[in-house]
């Protein structure tokens, strides 16, 4: 993560020497005097910004491209502009995060909302980092073409991987910047799962706000002891698409809450799913895993639970296809070391949980007659006894 930028003044100090000649008949000669350097005065401190976007006024100064090359500029079409008379356009080839940095500390913030329409489907993240530079962040998937208001709970921000806190949890007063970034064209095999794009990219970027109201939020409770990771009833699916799925919510039946939907293609890879957040929840004393699935088709799924430091723990279960909810249960110890990880303690550390991912096994998966395939999710909660 970027360090706060240091400015180094530097003191020229001149001495002025006296040269003494001899009286024995010497001529005095003339000593120059080096006249100082100019002091440059030190510049004024950066003016914290109150974290409240409508781009009504053009690009702020305080927005830059964290990573990658971007090129801002406010929207100039209707359509490219979520409320008011502007928007930030943001263009870049094709990988890029854009942030917000020295915005004044909001103590009552507890949600980050904005509304994002980007140019093509892709994965995103967004979220929030402190001060010292420790990050937290979310996902989405965005279908493209469309703008969607994104709200959520400051509290449900994940720790970011490869960032460290002091004491492990988000400190609102202590934000000074918000971020807003394309996953894709990743390097590894990461960047293979959540997609590659070619040529230039545009999203746009509107009403980007840190609010003291809260979001509809994803998690709950879940009988004694228990928690809900996510009901898919809120306004987004806080997930990532992996191997060119396609995500949306949808209701789970007829006048019942919502659901995730899950649809990919025969041919785009062996492992299609999506990843979402855990790090949030506090899983002390859970004892294991449940969800609420179906899928049109007999499915092969894997159920993938990782760490704060990459260890990845997995097991496999079989969906009988057809249009029944089947309600499905995990022990933890039902979960295995996957064989390319290691772990210091062979144990799976459920309050170290980063992410979950779920992934359909298309070697052993059915489709339909064009080669489509589905899943839909109603419901994920962890259970203790």
């Amino acid at each position: 993560m970027r360090s706060a930028s240091m400015i180094v003044f530097v003191v020229v100090c001149v001495s002025i020497a006296l040269v003494f000649v001899s009286a024995a008949g010497a001529q005095e000669e003339a000593v120059p005097i080096v006249p100082p350097e100019p002091i440059v005065p030190e510049p004024p401190p950066v003016a914290p910004v109150v974290p409240d976007f409508d781009f009504e006024a053009g690009v702020p100064a305080n927005w830059y491209a964290m990573w990658g090359e971007a090129t801002m500029q406010i929207a100039q079409l209707p359509e490219n502009v979520a409320g008011g008379m502007g928007a930030l356009e943001c263009f870049y080839v094709p990988q890029c995060r854009i942030a917000a940095r020295d915005l004044l500390p909001q103590p009552a913030a507890r949600s980050i909302r904005f509304s994002l329409k980007t140019m093509e489907p892709t994965n995103m993240e967004y979220g929030v980092t402190e001060a010292d530079g420790s990050s937290y962040q979310s996902f989405c998937y965005h279908p493209g073409g469309a703008w969607r208001q994104m709200a959520l709970n400051l509290d449900e921000l994940i720790l970011a991987q490869g960032s460290d806190d002091e004491n492990g949890q988000l400190d609102v007063d202590q934000i000074n910047e918000v971020f807003v970034g394309d996953l894709a064209n990743l390097p590894g095999e990461v960047g293979e799962a959540l997609g590659q794009k070619m040529g230039q990219q545009t999203l746009w970027l509107d009403d980007v706000k840190l609010s003291p109201d809260i979001a509809p939020s994803r998690a709950g409770a879940a009988g004694p002891g228990g928690l809900i990771l996510d009901s898919f009833d809120g306004p987004q699916a806080n997930c990532l698409a992996i191997g060119g799925a396609e995500l949306d919510l949808a209701l789970a039946a007829a006048g019942q809450p919502g659901a995730l939907q899950v649809t990919y293609s025969l041919g785009a890879g062996r492992w299609i799913g999506f990843v979402t957040g855990v790090g949030h929840l506090n899983l002390a004393g859970v004892t294991g895993l449940k969800m609420r699935m179906r899928a049109p088709q007999a499915t092969s799924l894997v159920l993938v639970l990782e760490e704060r430091d990459g260890t990845k723990y997995e097991t496999r279960l079989e969906l009988a296809g057809g249009e029944q909810w089947e309600d499905l249960t995990f022990p933890v110890q039902n979960f295995i070391l996957d064989d390319d990880s290691e772990d210091e303690n062979g144990l799976l550390d459920l309050p170290q949980m980063r992410v979950m991912i779920v992934l359909a096994d298309m070697l052993t998966s059915g489709v339909d007659a064009l080669g489509k395939g589905s899943l839909v999710v109603d419901e994920i909660a962890f259970t203790a006894q």
